[in-house]
């Protein structure tokens, strides 16, 4: 059996897995997270209301993690149509804005004048590019920088979206295994924000690579406008996209 074949089969266990935990699970959380909001709302210290608070962050994270391994078990056939790249990524720049903002993070964005439409589901390339910014904000340090570019090479007939950062870089021991499910350098992090994004941009024909070293990170992600599957583009610098 090929290394693809056995991480299908894999990936289809897993899949098999997270059906039946979402199932079982989904319930109970939201009964759970229920009983801690009525509770929330009648208890009058701050203290109380900030436990109230943990717990109920502690099942929204339990909730994600289940969420996510469906999501990389059984990715879900785009829902393709019309859209524009650089409606998408200003969408998901407003989403982070504030949170970059309170940490001193500085947004630098260029090419986002009108591109050309893309064949593509909106709200799955939507999550690529939110987790691609979040990715990047939750590796900096206070007062850090995230370029974000958006370009359309004739020669390729597709979009190129750059995020990059000047944060430390990832670690070596890890470099090797960024799209595994559960791999992840964040405290309480779950691991499964690439293996989405490889996931999202397999399904839309694309390709995604990154690129990390001490002054930064990198990630490039080439997305064909006619659906066909597109060839990888040139390499480019990681400081300033």
């Amino acid at each position: 059996m090929s290394a693809g074949d056995s991480r299908i089969c894999a990936l289809a266990t897993v899949g098999e897995l997270a059906a039946t935990l979402v199932h079982e699970i989904k319930g109970p959380l939201a009964i759970a997270d229920g009983y801690i909001q009525l509770l929330q709302n009648q208890v009058r210290d701050d203290r109380s209301r900030d436990i109230c608070q943990k717990v109920r962050s502690q099942l929204e994270h339990i909730d994600h993690l289940v969420q996510g391994l469906l999501y990389v078990a059984r990715a879900q056939r785009p829902n393709r149509r019309p859209c524009r790249p650089e409606e998408t990524v200003r969408n998901a720049i407003s989403l982070i804005q504030a949170t970059a903002l309170a940490r001193g993070v500085e947004i630098r964005v260029s090419g986002l004048a009108r591109t050309p439409e893309i064949h593509a589901d909106p709200g799955q390339i939507s999550q690529l590019i939110l987790n691609l910014l979040l990715n990047a904000l939750e590796a900096l340090p206070l007062g850090g920088i995230i370029w974000v570019r958006l370009r359309c090479p004739e020669s390729l007939q597709a979009v190129v979206l750059t995020v990059a950062d000047n944060g430390p870089g990832i670690p070596e021991d890890i470099k090797d295994r960024l799209f595994e499910p559960f791999v992840t350098t964040k405290e309480g992090g779950t691991g499964l924000g690439l293996a989405i994004c490889r996931n999202i941009v397999d399904q839309h024909g694309g390709r995604i690579r990154i690129r990390s070293g001490k002054k930064g990170t990198l990630v490039r992600v080439t997305l064909p406008m006619s659906g066909l599957p597109v060839t990888d583009s040139p390499a480019v610098p990681v400081a300033g996209c």
